[in-house]
């Protein structure tokens, strides 16, 4: 027990007459089996704090009693029920205020772990709660921690509006008080935590139940919940690993079906066109077995051909070379050609050089005759005569002035046309010469294809030798695409026995939905 401040009590701490220790004593054992029947009776914590407060404040007479709870995040009391009113200011105190251990009332109490009593709640200074109750009346106070596991979980305090001197039989009864508040608290905290879990446990029971029904009928798309019991966690872990690897094998034998369904399909198609390939293989290699003899007589007619080509090539060879030889000559009398034309054209521009000396004569015999024309006609009539003469040499000039023009137009002409002449034998010696190296090209042709032919004829008689050979591989052949039609028709019949068995597959696993 704790009393602020101590208490200067006689020896005895208080000393009642008979009568009073008997009333105590009857108040003290009917507040303790209130508090019993109430935490018998109440299903919750907060009904019990509520009788328990009740019980208190009745059997001994206080006027108002509360219960604060330890708030662990904030590491303070707060309030939780109450008995009693002290008034509005007094309310919105008490659902506001919060104290640590050691401050105010519910934080000595929590700090003492005792009942704690103060006769005179005027030496408490850092409570708001005690200022507004002593506003509204209140005097002393005395508080009960209820304890569970050795700690304190939380206070019940009463206010009286008179004074008050507990004995130690009343301080002991409100210890065994607290006690029974405790005891309960922790019971039904144990029944509440009980009935949560069996209530998880049901929980997650129904939803475990519900998936594996849905999986029962083919729906493997649920996921596990989470589920807070640890026996049904593990549970749930184990199912929803089965589930995922049921899922993981239920993909993996969808596409193996798939995959199973075209493989067969596949195989199918391959075994109809390997069975009509072996069939016409078969049909074929009759014929080409026929045949085969007919090519070998062809053949043999193509030898004889090859004879006679051999002779008309060397025939196509000789005269070839004599053209190739005439071609020779004519490019040679070609250049021949080309040389003198270039000749004449050396002779031309020659002449036209002559013409052009004499041109130019004539323009300075022309100036002459003018310049004595002039000097004649100053003479007067003693140069008559010579102006008729200077008159006609002037007259000359011009007519040889005109035939040289005449003469160089002309010979320009000839130049122009040698030069085109030039170019044309040029040209055609060009051609002749590539004429020339193609005979002589068709020439070595017809030496080598002769040699070539030669060596083919050869090889047609040994073809003709071997194609007797190739017919009897080709009755060979024909007797295995028979075998290999057979065996295709085999390989059909079990590429539908291996569908029918995908399909089988396939109508197992289309009831199970993994996405």
């Amino acid at each position: 027990m704790s009393t602020i401040p101590p208490l200067n009590l006689p020896v005895g701490l208080i000393e009642l007459d008979q009568a009073e220790m008997l009333a105590e004593a009857r108040a003290n054992t009917h507040a303790i089996v209130q508090v019993i029947d109430a935490v018998g009776k109440d299903t919750t914590t907060s009904a019990v704090f509520q009788s328990s407060l009740q019980s208190v404040k009745a059997a001994f007479g206080w006027d108002y009693g509360a219960c604060w709870m330890i708030d662990e995040a904030i590491q303070a009391t707060s309030f939780a029920a109450e008995a009693g009113n002290l008034g509005p200011a007094y309310d919105v105190v008490n659902q506001t205020n919060h104290y640590k251990k050691g401050q105010g009332i519910t934080g000595r109490t929590w700090a003492a772990a005792d009942v704690v009593f103060i006769p005179d709640l005027s030496i408490i200074k850092d409570s708001e709660l005690v200022r507004t109750a002593r506003a509204a009346g209140a005097i002393a106070t005395i508080s009960i921690p209820f304890i569970v596991q050795n700690k304190v979980i939380g206070v019940l305090f009463f206010f009286s509006f008179r004074e008050i001197q507990p004995s130690p039989d009343r301080f002991d009864a409100l210890r065994n008080i607290g006690r029974l508040v405790g005891q309960a608290y922790h019971r039904l905290q144990n029944l509440e935590k009980e009935k949560r879990e069996r209530e998880a446990l049901s929980m997650g029971a129904d939803q475990i139940l519900a998936i594996v029904r849905a999986a029962q009928s083919g729906d493997l798309t649920q996921s596990m919940p989470a589920i807070e019991d640890p026996a049904m966690h593990q549970v749930a872990d184990g199912l929803g690993e089965f589930f995922r690897g049921l899922r993981t094998s239920i993909r993996s034998i969808v596409t193996t079906a798939n995959a199973l369904s075209e493989s067969a399909a596949m195989l199918g198609r391959l075994s109809r066109a390997m069975e009509e390939r072996a069939g016409g293989t078969s049909a074929t290699s009759l014929a080409a077995s026929a045949e085969s003899i007919v090519v070998s007589e062809k053949i043999n007619s193509i030898a004889a051909g090859s004879n006679q080509m051999v002779s008309s090539i060397r025939l196509l060879s000789g005269n070839a070379t004599q053209a190739s030889a005439k071609f020779q000559n004519a490019v040679r009398a070609g250049v021949s050609a080309r040389d003198s034309i270039g000749k004449l054209t050396a002779s031309s521009k020659d002449i036209k050089a002559i013409v052009k000396v004499v041109h130019t004569i004539s323009r300075q015999t022309n100036m002459l005759a003018l310049n004595a024309s002039i000097e004649a006609t100053r003479a007067g009539s003693a140069g008559r005569a010579f102006m008729v003469v200077a008159t006609e040499v002037k007259e000359l000039a011009k007519e040889a002035a005109t035939a040289t023009e005449r003469i160089n137009d002309g010979i320009e002409v000839i130049q122009q046309d040698t030069e085109l002449a030039v170019g044309l034998i040029a040209e055609i010696t060009a051609i002749v010469d590539d004429v020339s190296r193609i005979s002589e090209s068709i020439a070595n042709t017809a030496v080598e294809q002769s040699m070539t032919t030669t060596e083919i004829g050869r090889h047609v008689s040994d073809a003709a030798v071997g194609s007797s050979s190739i017919a009897r591989k080709i009755a060979e052949v024909a007797e295995v695409a028979q075998g290999a039609q057979k065996e295709a028709r085999e390989t059909n019949v079990a590429a539908q026995s291996l569908e029918q068995m995908a399909n089988a597959l396939h109508t197992l696993v289309r009831r199970f939905r993994v996405d």
